[in-house]
């Protein structure tokens, strides 16, 4: 079936409009990047969101759309008087982690597309967080022709910010680049072939579900004209088709960005004009504030209007200033422990990974690291995925805080004192875990250090097979796609990389088996099932805790299901909706 995105287009004011059809063919389980982690950002993928093209004229519609309607009056009314003043609207917004690239081959850090979700396009994105509702974006339309193919058409008037016209051609390149780098959620690409202008045969790798929808998503789609004129492969420079266009960029510090007057999407006559690339403010200047009294101290003072991603520490703080809500919104990435299973470390031995297991205080974390705001999941996976099985809970005993249990296993192991090293991101909370799980660890006699890395070399160092750079690690797990085996196969997939291991290391054709079985599309809940006994018995990952994605913003801002588009659920502010009276302009 052929799945069609068309524009709304208003011949005369009673004119009717063509309707949206971009649906999804599933959605599914991913088998990830051929290569090692990218070098730029930390390896995290796909549950992208985007803006459902809804009719707001359309009775039916009316009702559940009209809060909605008023607050896109609201900001159109606020643009409208920057533009009387002669000024330009401008949100500060504050992120708690650096942006070192603006590459479109990054990954998907949720930090990096903060910004450049803005900036760039994916040829598709889910149209709502964890959902698997799929819209189209440069696609115009798509068809599966069988499992592993499918035709791909896209606009035939997309224009980047640089004015290069973009063809089949540029997604082809874009698509292969991507896979070549080892930009996750690429490695489904088998191949793209060009069929005409602006038409492209676009081949799998195999029928996984989602499949299709996961590369879309995941990939950045830019010109190669633009890309080749660029000295440093766009790092500093970005051209791209999305709603903003950078206008500086200090590694370290800020970056700016501006409503681009020459979007391509605001002239198609035939691109659905998707919410979250609203420009519903004209700049956005984001100072990358990573100390966390500098960010705290910014909501406090307005310096920031909108401080994103708060360290639950602050939260109390931020909410309490006047006219300013700290919103908690529910957060793609939960804390977990993960190991490396190779013989290189001690950590090969089970026994030992589950000492570690039931060493580990989550509620001391909670209360004390993330001030109360989490909770200590009670299973693997998250709820709202499918495959995620809820019995799950009651079934097993997932690793509870026990001393003595901890010490019995430890027992059992073949640890001999050696000094284990658990490896993080340079982030407070990370930081402030990793010194709570190293000193569970010294309580029951293991002997541990914490290594932290920036997020780029924290990514090139996560594949465990390619060099011995940590015993355990502590990664957010990410929400991936709409299937759990989408996020569990970042770390169980042996076809993620190259050298036939998965990320942990290991080489397992048991473990594989069960992963190509959730991944397959008559999956079954027995299927998943098997696979959660077989990681929990072998104690091969532990969720630790999951905290919330706090946003501090004034309370005249809200924030839409649909702002929370790009990926990972991140903020897209130029989609938020901002009052008529916004006081804060450009100079």
């Amino acid at each position: 079936m052929k799945k069609i995105c068309m524009k709304k287009a208003l011949a005369t004011l009673m004119a009717l409009s063509l309707a949206l059809a971009c649906a999804a063919c599933g959605g599914g389980a991913p088998q990830a990047p051929a290569g090692s982690a990218a070098a730029t950002a930390a390896a995290a993928d796909a549950t992208t969101t985007a803006a459902d093209a809804a009719d707001a004229a359309d009775a039916a519609d009316a009702t559940s759309s009209t809060a909605g309607a008023s607050d896109a009056v609201a900001s159109d009314a606020a643009s409208d008087a920057g533009a009387d003043s002669g000024a330009r609207t401008k949100v500060t917004v504050g992120l708690t982690n650096t942006v070192q690239t603006m590459t479109p081959f990054a990954g998907l850090n949720p930090y990096y597309n903060m910004i450049l979700g803005e900036i760039y396009q994916r040829l598709g994105m889910r149209a709502e967080f964890g959902s698997t509702e799929f819209a189209c974006a440069l696609m115009k339309e798509y068809e599966r022709v069988d499992p592993v193919t499918y035709s791909v058409e896209i606009h035939g008037d997309i224009y980047d910010s640089a004015g290069a016209h973009m063809t089949a051609e540029d997604v082809a390149w874009s698509l292969e680049e991507a896979k070549s780098i080892g930009v996750p959620g690429a490695n489904y690409l088998e191949s793209a072939e060009v069929s005409g202008d602006y038409s492209l045969t676009i081949k799998l790798i195999n029928d996984s579900l989602g499949g299709f929808e996961t590369l879309c998503e995941s990939c950045m789609i830019i010109t190669k004209a633009s890309y080749e004129a660029s000295s440093d492969g766009m790092s500093s420079s970005p051209v791209g088709t999305g709603p903003y266009v950078l206008a500086e960029f200090i590694t370290g510090s800020k970056a700016v960005i501006e409503k681009d007057g020459n979007y391509w999407m605001n002239k198609s006559a035939t691109a659905a004009p998707l919410d979250c690339y609203a420009q519903n403010v004209d700049v956005i200047e984001f100072n990358f504030l990573t100390e966390t009294t500098q960010m705290a101290l910014a909501v406090e003072s307005g310096t920031v209007q909108m401080g994103q991603w708060l360290n639950e520490s602050i939260v109390a703080d931020c909410d309490a200033v006047d006219g300013v809500v700290a919103e908690q919104m529910e957060s793609s990435q939960m804390c977990e422990v993960l190991f490396n299973v190779t013989d290189k470390s001690p950590c090969l031995d089970a026994n030992l990974r589950k000492a570690i297991a039931y060493c580990v205080n989550g509620d001391l974390v909670v209360q004390n690291v993330l001030y109360g705001i989490g909770y200590v999941p009670a299973a693997m996976g998250k709820v709202g995925q499918h495959g995620n099985n809820p019995a799950w809970g009651a079934e097993y005993d997932y690793f509870p805080y026990d001393v003595e249990k901890a010490k019995e296993f430890l027992a059992q192991s073949g640890y001999n004192g050696e000094t284990l090293t658990i490896m993080i991101m340079s982030l407070p909370n990370f930081v402030a875990g990793a010194q709570v799980l190293q000193a569970n660890m010294q309580a029951v006699g293991i002997n541990c250090e914490i290594s932290e890395y920036d997020d780029v070399t924290y990514g090139k160092y996560q594949p465990a097979n390619t060099g011995y750079n940590y015993d355990i690690i502590l990664h957010n797990m990410s929400m991936r796609g709409a299937y759990l085996i989408q996020t569990l196969a970042q770390w169980f997939d042996q076809n993620w990389y190259q050298d036939g291991h998965n990320m942990i290391g290991m080489a397992d054709a048991e473990l594989q088996a069960l992963v190509d079985a959730c991944m397959a599309p008559d999956w079954t809940q027995g299927d998943y099932d098997a696979l959660y006994k077989y990681v929990y018995d072998n104690c091969l990952m532990y969720q630790w805790y999951a905290n919330a994605f706090t946003v501090a913003h004034p309370e005249s801002v809200t924030i839409p299901s649909c702002a929370r588009g790009a990926n990972k659920g991140e903020l897209l502010v130029g989609a938020c909706n901002f009052p008529a009276d916004w006081s804060y302009f450009a100079q």
